[in-house]
């Protein structure tokens, strides 16, 4: 018998394919707490060891599975989380500034690469954009200051400006400034729900063309963005997820074999989990999401993984919104 729940796995069933496999993934996950895993910001350092902290929220997160084989399942499914690090956000940034928004711009503005001054019109053009972000998620100020961007005084996430502000106030702001563009961007999108809610109204108040830059997007969320504002803004993703990459509620064509069995886990464990009634075993919309971000663990996450009760340790524990 061993202490370690981890371990366990190394020496469990018949089949040496099953514990051959289990030691290739502690392997695996002990090289991502050392090197990614660690950096998740909600999870408070407990161990002094570079790997300890991951690591120790897996022994507890496998401890709330009654039997070895959920353990099994479990522990195996965390190879399909994508999790993405900051260094990764701050190449997305520089994506987004130096690719997706250039793009638009010389569409925008019928430039040629023919034209000897292009890339001063572009510069141009940047600097009569309003970059804002949807919600506070996004952190404006490194994305601005990693692309040396001075910006607008001004940058309200969208969530907010369209709750709060003056209508008119939004207008003259735009007018006083010279702006041409509204950049909206954010982090991470899964369904779209968040971002309609924010750009919605924004469409409705403003008379200036509208890019929106996820870095990160569900395929869901950009078909329903989509769909919504085709005609209001235009959608430029960086990084697109695939519904075969989602643990959803039902399966998703091209989906690894193995999502079936974690399904009957997370099935099996909900009960133990508290959460709310919009964010239900397989996350917000049932969306089943497996994208990570370094700063927070999205709702729409199938909650054993970061959802919290006095019954059941998540992985990646979740800070909500008030």
């Amino acid at each position: 018998m061993t202490d370690s729940y981890i371990d366990e796995l190394l020496l469990y069933g018949e089949d040496e394919s099953i514990s051959s496999k289990a030691s290739a993934l502690k392997q695996f996950y002990e090289h991502m707490a050392k090197f990614v895993y660690n950096d998740y910001e909600p999870a408070p350092l407990e161990s002094c060891d570079s790997s300890g902290d991951f690591l120790d929220r897996m022994e507890r997160w496998l401890s709330c599975y009654d039997t070895v084989q959920e353990r099994w399942i479990a522990f195996k499914s965390v190879q399909y989380l994508i999790f993405l690090t900051q260094d990764e956000y701050r190449e997305l940034y520089r994506v987004a500034c130096h690719r997706n928004l250039p793009e638009y711009i010389i569409k925008q503005k019928n430039l040629s690469f023919l034209d000897q001054d292009y890339k001063t019109k572009i510069t141009e053009a940047i600097d009569k954009c309003w970059f804002c972000p949807i919600t506070d998620s996004l952190k404006i100020n490194s994305f601005l200051h990693q692309n040396k961007i001075s910006g607008k005084r001004l940058r309200p996430d969208l969530s907010s400006l369209s709750a709060f502000a003056a209508p008119s106030k939004i207008q003259q702001y735009i007018y006083d400034n010279k702006i041409d563009y509204l950049v909206a961007i954010e982090d991470f999108v899964g369904s779209g729900d968040q971002a309609l809610k924010a750009l919605e109204p924004i469409c409705n108040l403003i008379n200036i063309p509208i890019l929106f830059i996820p870095l990160v997007i569900c395929e869901k969320g950009l078909q329903n963005i989509s769909s919504t504002l085709k005609d209001k803004v235009t959608i430029s993703p960086i990084m697109t997820i695939d519904r075969s990459s989602l643990i959803s509620k039902s399966p998703n064509e091209g989906e690894p074999i193995t999502f079936k069995e974690i399904r009957k886990v997370i099935d099996d464990n909900f009960h133990k989990i508290e959460s709310s009634p919009n964010n239900g075993k397989f996350g917000y919309n049932d969306l089943g999401g497996t994208v990570i971000m370094y700063s927070n663990a999205p709702n729409n996450m199938p909650a054993i993984y970061n959802r919290e009760s006095p019954i059941w340790a998540p992985l990646f524990p979740r800070i909500d919104r008030g």
